[in-house]
């Protein structure tokens, strides 16, 4: 957390949870409410900034 979510990091991220599902969520974005525990939400600010991590 503290991170710019640069195309880099994500990637990383990624890469390190195999084919486990990421989703980047910026602020006010849509997001489907189904409940994916396998799935690692990315919260960011306005200006990118990771804010934080959840699985749901």
């Amino acid at each position: 957390m503290g991170r710019k979510a640069s195309d880099d990091v994500i990637a990383a991220i990624t890469a390190s949870r195999g084919d486990k599902p990421v989703r980047v969520l910026q602020p006010d974005s849509m997001v489907t409410m189904d409940y994916r525990p396998d799935r690692l939400n990315i919260d960011v600010d306005a200006k990118g900034i990771i804010t934080g991590l959840r699985c749901t």
